[in-house]
């Protein structure tokens, strides 16, 4: 049995664990942070941000607004034009938490539900030997850190993280390589790369923003899928974030989906959802899910 599975987060100090909706408004200000950072081009206003890139992009979003209160008149027709003059169907994630008057006006402007994500959360406190109890469970397998100031070091992780989420048979594309190469450059971010007998294997991203951490853009190469490097990553981003502060981290993935089991598996319990509403249009290109 999973010594880390269905671990209630009352089990391992739910002191340390905020309140939902203050989980929420550091979970928008993060993506927003990060999305100005990466995306080529974005705007803030009205407590949000939108972004795009790339048509297709999984940056093509806007996040944050209506989590402080109502929306300001006139937000909605900067976010449409935004997205529609590059001929990008406006695409936007709300909060559970978000303004219900924002959300309502949402759907009346013709915004649909196009999918729904959880947010989950973890205390850390035993992060640590649980990391390295499943890094040693896989036969010729170490997790090191990444270094920033090293360019060979920055590629290997960019071209493993890219190369794990590309479609099969495409090869990743220079753009999708400095769009990780980029991520690494924000303040508190933490890239790790796996190897298996010393060939890259999987790479994934720890994010530290006190006084907790965020887990994403985890990718495990198909050839070495199924030997539980995907357990390893996510437990040993984990350890680095507790040993440098963190008392909580927090993971987003489809409800039920391989990301949001996995997590489970090692103690994230679900704490709260986040809509993705689009508007679709003649001309418009939708994100490429």
């Amino acid at each position: 049995m999973d010594p880390a599975a269905d671990v209630p987060i009352s089990a391992a100090g739910a002191g340390a664990i905020p309140e939902p909706v203050e989980i929420a408004r550091l979970e928008e200000r993060r993506l927003a942070d990060a999305l100005e950072h990466i995306a080529p081009h974005s705007q803030r206003f009205a407590g949000g941000i939108v972004a795009r890139a790339e048509p297709g992009s999984w940056m093509n979003r806007g996040v944050g607004f209506g989590l402080d209160g109502p929306v300001p008149e006139g937000t909605l027709d900067r976010i449409t034009r935004f997205y529609e003059t590059a001929a990008l169907e406006p695409r936007v994630e709300v909060s559970a938490y978000a303004d219900m008057a924002w959300v309502r006006a949402l759907g009346d402007a013709g915004f649909c539900v196009r999918r729904f994500a959880n947010v989950l959360v973890r205390p850390l406190a035993d992060a640590g030997r649980l990391a390295a109890d499943a890094i040693a469970a896989v036969d010729g397998l170490t997790v090191e850190t990444v270094d920033h100031a090293d360019p060979a070091s920055v590629e290997a992780y960019a071209r493993t993280a890219a190369a794990g989420f590309a479609r099969p048979g495409l090869p990743p594309t220079d753009l999708d390589l400095g769009v990780w190469a980029r991520a690494l450059e924000r303040t508190g971010t933490i890239a790790l790369l796996a190897r298996v007998d010393g060939v890259p294997a999987s790479a994934g991203i720890v994010e530290l923003t006190p006084p907790y951490a965020t887990l994403f853009g985890l990718s495990v190469l198909p050839s070495f899928r199924r030997r539980g490097i995907q357990r390893a990553m996510q437990l040993a981003r984990l350890d680095h974030a507790r040993r440098l502060g963190a008392t909580f981290a927090t993971i987003t993935s489809d409800p039920d989906g391989p990301t949001e089991r996995n997590a489970r598996r090692i103690g994230f319990a679900p704490m709260f959802a986040r809509a993705v509403l689009a508007r679709p249009g003649p001309g418009l290109t939708p994100v490429a899910w």
